[in-house]
């Protein structure tokens, strides 16, 4: 059987309603077969969500491979923010603004033109919404169709002054309500160095497919502090040592 983006990009954008009755699993057929199958679903996705407004790039240690989405600009809200969500998680993550377009070329950035192409580091809120039950049992590709699970992002005010060395000591403090839930130093499971995430961005197959990089978008590099579950109406709000903090409350579904 010959796989068709469309049809799975279908489904996905059907379980988005708030009305949907939501399954496990992506059924077997609408599987992306390979990463070019992901990035198709992606693409016939976000005609239907809208233009691009950031992406979320992460790895699952410092020497693998990273995996990226885009997000949608309908999602990348600034913080403090309302967001209505079926499964109220959230990651807390440092995001950067570029200041200016990478756009596809050959030869690939360097590492330098990469980091001096950033416009900001701030603080951000990832709301996790899958499109299934729960984030459990779902294969790297099938994850990847359905935007990394992205539900929206909140995105704090800049710090004054980064660099790229803080990271491997940056401390966060998350709370819930009020009362602190984590606190972690350096706990990024991709590692410290962020610049190496958006680095390999630039230069990847899905920020090709889409036009690369634009001035403007913001890049959410992975979670410090691992999947929290929160209650209906709570607030949640992460502090980063030496940034801004930034919150988001989950409001009615």
């Amino acid at each position: 059987m010959v796989f068709n983006p469309q049809n799975t990009a279908n489904f996905l954008l059907g379980q988005r309603s708030r009305d949907a009755v939501l399954t496990d699993t992506l059924p077997e057929a609408l599987r992306p077969p390979t990463l070019a199958d992901a990035i198709a679903v992606q693409i016939a996705s976000m005609r239907e969500l809208g233009p691009v407004g950031g992406w979320k790039v992460g790895a699952s240690d410092p020497s693998a491979e990273p995996v990226a989405s885009p997000l949608p600009a309908s999602g990348v809200k600034p913080s403090p923010v309302v967001v209505a969500a079926r499964m109220r998680a959230s990651e807390c993550e440092i995001s950067f603004r570029f200041g200016r377009t990478l756009p596809p070329r050959s030869p690939p950035y360097d590492r330098a033109e990469v980091e001096a192409a950033i416009e900001s580091c701030q603080a951000a809120i990832e709301v996790v919404d899958p499109r299934y039950r729960s984030t459990e049992g779902h294969d790297a590709l099938s994850i990847l169709a359905d935007m990394g699970m992205h539900g929206s992002l909140a995105v704090g005010k800049s710090v004054a002054k980064w660099d790229p060395e803080m990271f491997m000591t940056l401390g966060v403090i998350v709370a819930v309500d009020g009362v602190k839930r984590r606190e972690l130093v350096g706990s990024m499971p991709g590692g410290s160095d962020l610049v190496r995430l958006l680095h390999w961005l630039a230069n990847s197959e899905v920020a090709r497919a889409f036009g690369g990089i634009q001035a403007g978008q913001v890049v959410t590099t992975g979670s410090w502090t691992g999947l929290m579950l929160s209650p209906p109406g709570a607030y949640v709000t992460a502090r980063f040592a030496g940034f801004p903090a930034v919150e988001v409350r989950f409001g009615a579904c």
